[in-house]
């Protein structure tokens, strides 16, 4: 009776071993095509899409951006008021040129601004005569 005893004790004894044994080659398994495929976190466009209409003015090599984030807090935003983005820039924004072009829907107004190493361009258009210019493109070098 002792000796079935010893020898079922040890075959319970091989089987969780051999179980113990499979569990790590899985778990390893999956550790190892976690590190091989890498999900982005954010999808990437791989290539840039052609703007429709390209603006006047704009150099080649420029990237589009709906949101510009400078230091101390400022941003400039598509959409925003070109007089707050003056009020938002303030003295450390260099303006390097300014261009106004009258198009069928209104005034454009292309601005070359320099801040502390930064190069972007703001695009303001006016519907009108009478409308406020707002911020229709930003563009970074």
């Amino acid at each position: 009776m002792d000796a079935t005893r010893r020898r079922f004790g040890s075959l319970v004894e091989w089987l969780v071993a051999a179980a113990c044994a499979a569990g790590a080659v899985v778990l390893a398994s999956f550790a190892v095509h976690e590190f091989r495929d890498v999900r982005a976190v954010v999808p990437v466009i791989a290539e840039g899409v052609a703007d429709a209409s390209p603006l006047a003015g704009i150099p080649p090599g420029v990237v589009r951006v709906p949101l510009l984030l400078l230091g101390n807090g400022r941003r400039i935003s598509v959409g925003q008021p070109l007089a707050a983005v003056a009020e938002h820039l303030g003295a450390a924004a260099q303006l390097v040129s300014e261009s106004l072009e009258e198009t069928a829907a209104g005034r454009r107004i292309t601005r070359f601004y320099s801040d502390v190493g930064v190069q972007f361009i703001v695009v303001a258009d006016a519907v009108g005569l009478d409308a406020a210019p707002r911020v229709s493109a930003i563009f970074v070098r």
